[in-house]
């Protein structure tokens, strides 16, 4: 199928459909439309390269058009499988997936695209990311990555008032390559190869490449609850977003003063600094002091990172700003002949203990066990003050794999973990169910997952009728405080028993 692209501006028609009130853009009579918006150079280059080098004219001359009118609501045209296409409109503001009630401004142009490619190009380049570098935080306050290069953070401006600061995954040092001792291992990620396939080199330890290879967005992309199309995230498309560069290699919680070296190069473990130089520019550089909301979100490495850090970072955030926790694939187990030791090695390698909960920390020393135990949530989550969002599958892929040490193919390991797993955030679960409010709140999968809301789970996997996305934003916007409102979701307990998972 030809791509479809459609560029309105300044035009709009009020329509009433059965008494309400709606804008919609008018329809152009001839190509091109007499007030076509040019496209930002960004815009326009991307579109270039998805239409394979065609120009961008050429590009927008493949519009259907029918009785002279394009097509911007093409009701009986089909797609290549002859269903009703679809088409998706994006602009540098804040957008309704519900056509009907755009209203295109002279300083807001409107891109339609009925092709799912480029709609993913439009999304990226109506909604511009700034990657700034931390330089100064780095010189004055020693908050560096392992390789001792700056932080870095993506932001995506949006409405001022709503901000969501994500922090980003990836593993710990620990387990690339197996088998090397905490210090080379953090080496490896500052200095190495690509840990993923789908990152570059030293991209988990470092972020000297992102601003030559990588300014407007990170090797991995954006994705469903970090995007601004509000198909894909339809409770935060349209906040301030920040995308937090995991550089750090221990969930955002080292504090070393002194750098480690080894292959006679410096290894930093600045993890704690690097966050809070992070929230301190937002609050003083993106303006976010002015904010009325803020979301802490983190998946994996960074969701363990929100547990861990919640607190401190509602500390670090004016007491009159709301703040709520998102922790995705967060909840590690304290479990494993190779995770549990190599984790608490490297949280001691790290000097990560300040960071960790006093409380927890206490229990610990009582019980003569190494406080670096409270890395792991089960030990502390019921106990952050701060309320936080758990979103955590009980057959979670990659605990699967690296803690249970088993594969999905074998049913009764996979069940037999999803139990314990179930057990230990009982916990959180039950202060989720508490009568202090604002409380916590847990979503508790059964889907076979690791990702959740960085994938389609977050827009299609449900609960007793609710979705992800959906269950978050009650709980965000305060409707489920409150005695007799639900705020965990608990999902079948058997392998592979939900028929929503994607």
């Amino acid at each position: 199928m030809a791509v479809r692209l459609l560029v309105l501006v300044g035009l709009t028609l009020s329509l009433t459909v059965r008494g309400i009130a709606t804008v919609v853009p008018t329809l152009a009579t001839s190509w091109p439309p007499r007030n076509a918006a040019t496209p930002p150079a960004a815009c326009a280059a991307a579109m270039d390269a998805f239409c394979n080098g065609v120009a961008l004219a050429q590009c927008r001359a493949t519009i259907v058009t029918k009785g002279g009118s394009l097509p911007l609501f093409p009701l009986h045209d089909t797609d290549s499988k002859g269903s009703p296409a679809a088409w998706r409109c994006y602009s540098g503001s804040a957008l309704n997936a519900n056509l009907s009630q755009y209203n295109t401004s002279a300083n807001s142009p409107l891109y339609c695209s009925e092709d799912a490619g480029l709609q993913r190009v439009l999304v990226d380049c109506t909604n511009p990311v700034e990657l700034v570098l931390l330089e100064q935080a780095a010189r004055e306050q020693g908050a560096v990555c392992l390789d001792g290069s700056p932080p870095a953070v993506y932001v995506r401006k949006g409405d001022p008032a709503k901000f969501h600061v994500h922090f980003e995954g990836g593993g710990w040092c620990y387990h690339d390559p197996p088998g090397l001792l905490e210090d080379n291992q953090c080496f490896y990620r500052a200095y190495g190869p690509p840990i993923e396939s789908n990152t570059p080199p030293a991209y988990l330890g470092s972020s000297r490449m992102l601003a030559a290879n990588y300014s407007a967005a990170p090797p991995r992309g954006f994705s469903y609850y970090q995007s601004a199309d509000p198909a894909e995230n339809p409770a935060m498309h349209n906040y301030s977003f920040a995308y937090v560069h995991y550089c750090d290699g221990m969930s955002y919680t080292g504090d070393r003063a002194d750098p480690v070296m080894v292959n006679n190069k410096p290894i930093f473990y600045r993890g704690r600094r690097v966050r809070d130089a992070v929230i301190a520019h937002l609050l003083r550089e993106a303006g976010m002091a002015a904010a009325t909301d803020v979301v802490i979100s983190g998946t994996s490495a960074g969701g363990l990172g929100v547990y861990l850090n919640l607190d401190a970072i509602r500390a670090q955030i004016p007491p009159a700003i709301r703040v709520r926790g998102l922790a995705v694939a967060g909840f590690f187990l304290a479990s494993g002949a190779n995770y549990l030791p190599q984790m608490i090695n490297l949280a001691i390698a790290q000097n990560s203990s300040g960071a960790l909960s006093p409380t927890c920390r206490q229990k610990m020393a009582a019980h003569k066990l190494p406080a670096e135990m409270c890395i792991f949530p089960e030990y502390f989550a019921a106990a952050i003050t701060t309320p936080v969002f758990a979103l955590q599958s009980q057959f979670d892929t990659w605990q699967l794999a690296h803690i249970a040490e088993t594969s999905s193919g074998n049913a009764t390991a996979v069940e037999d973990y999803g139990r314990v797993l179930h057990g230990r955030i009982q916990d959180l679960i039950d202060s989720a169910s508490s009568l202090s409010f604002p409380s916590h709140a847990v979503w508790l999968s059964s889907c076979l997952t690791h990702g959740l809301a960085l994938t389609s789970h977050w827009v299609k996997a449900t609960i007793g009728g609710v979705h992800e996305w959906d269950a978050f934003q009650q709980w965000f916007d305060g409707k489920l405080d409150g005695a007799g409102y639900n705020r965990t979701w608990i999902d079948c307990s058997s392998y592979q028993c939900d028929h929503s998972c994607p």
